[in-house]
């Protein structure tokens, strides 16, 4: 029998940033060509009115021009909106119309699932775990978070009970693995890696004549979690 996967994230590519986060979007891609389950994925954004104001950030203008419902191959991407203010303070707030709107989404979509996937700890992996006590379901958290210990700092407490709420917590390298071991060591049969994939039907190894000049590539953020 095909089990459902409903998987909840802010962190998806959308028309207006085709590169945000498309590592995620790659991940779903090929779990829904390759594994033998179903998935629906709920990535709230910040609600914004439709209206045109200069002095606004184009990306935050773009949120309400989003679609609620996209078909992807293989699988649904539902953005329902929630209130967001942006002020630092308020970021621990952020979870209360989070959850609501997910909430809402599974209740006028009708939507069944066997397991939650979350990508991101805070608020997305906080959400996850109150979403799962509420329906009674199991949670797989999956940790990109290269600052783990910056957001360990902020929120401590929400991140103890994501962690042990988790039926299994992925890590992306074994590098991020070992500091979520140190944290919570009583948790190790639980923490594996998984690392992200490349897609060898798009890229290959190249082959070059020698050079004196050695050209070096970086693909990602320039920032100091990256190396």
């Amino acid at each position: 029998m095909m089990k459902d996967v409903l998987v909840i994230t802010r962190w998806f590519p959308n028309r207006y940033e085709p590169a945000r986060c498309v590592f995620i979007k790659n991940l779903l891609d090929a779990q829904a060509r390759y594994t033998r389950y179903n998935y629906t994925l709920i990535s709230p954004v910040p609600l914004f009115p439709k209206i045109n104001l200069p002095f606004v950030s184009k990306r935050f203008r773009n949120f309400a021009r989003l679609d609620y419902k996209e078909q992807r191959n293989g699988y649904t991407v539902y953005r329902p909106r929630y209130f967001k203010l942006p002020h630092p303070l308020l970021k621990k707030l952020e979870w209360h119309t989070y959850l609501d709107s997910v909430l809402a989404t599974i209740k006028k979509e009708n939507l069944s699932f066997d397991l939650i996937h979350s990508h991101g700890l805070y608020p997305d992996g906080y959400v996850a775990v109150k979403l799962a006590d509420y329906l009674g379901k199991p949670i797989v958290m999956h940790v990109h978070d290269s600052y783990f210990e910056k957001k360990y700092l902020v929120y401590r407490e929400k991140i103890d009970r994501i962690m042990a709420n988790s039926e299994k917590i992925i890590a992306v390298s074994n590098f991020q693995k070992e500091i979520l071991i140190g944290v919570y060591p009583n948790y190790v049969t639980k923490i594996s890696t998984i690392y992200n994939g490349i897609d060898i039907d798009k890229f290959e190894i190249g082959h070059y004549k020698k050079r004196d000049i050695v050209n070096l590539v970086f693909v990602g953020n320039l920032t100091d979690e990256k190396g």
